[in-house]
């Protein structure tokens, strides 16, 4: 994602469901139906109304204009927590206008129980209200490479609890 904003390209659909990982453990960046070029601030203006990813969306998204590249780290941040929880739906107990609600109240998803506090204010950085206030991609990977050097346990698979997992998992429909 560092390379694609730097070449001013707005992604608006980063979630592990667009993450493809190749033989080696390699992942590559897929989904671009939504991606968009943006020539000037970085900032894009979507105009055709459709459904889109509100799981995924940073709040200033939601109504479905102006994403920028700090939006893109907003679902990061989503995806983050989408490999933590291995796969879990965001906001499972919440239908999509709950979320939209929670969010605009300053909501954010708690940290999974088998998760380091570490890689947990990562994600909460990339959840900041003001987007000026979300690392850059950039930033992230230079973050992200310092966890790994750290040589720390951020994800004890062995403490995920069945139950809990599937407490976190959500069916695909709406309810509310």
């Amino acid at each position: 994602m560092d390379f694609i904003s730097s070449k001013c390209i707005i992604h608006r659909d980063l979630a592990t469901r667009n993450i493809l990982v190749n033989e080696l453990g390699v992942c590559k960046i897929a989904g671009f139906g939504l991606a968009s070029g943006v020539v000037d601030e970085r900032q894009y203006r979507y105009k055709i109304k459709g459904r889109l990813p509100i799981r995924w969306l940073a709040p200033e998204t939601i109504d479905g204009t102006n994403f920028t590249t700090k939006s893109d780290v907003w679902s990061f941040g989503i995806l983050l927590w989408e490999i933590v929880t291995m796969g879990n739906k965001p906001y499972p107990d919440m239908c999509e206008w709950e979320v939209t609600s929670s969010l605009q109240k300053g909501y954010r998803m708690p940290n999974p129980p088998h998760c380091d506090k570490d890689l947990y204010a990562t994600m909460l950085s990339c959840w900041s209200a003001d987007p000026q206030n979300r690392p850059g991609f950039s930033e992230l990977k230079t973050m992200l490479f310092k966890l790994v050097k750290d040589e720390k346990i951020y994800i004890d698979v062995q403490a995920i609890n069945p139950i809990d997992s599937k407490k976190l998992q959500n069916e695909d429909g709406e309810s509310c």
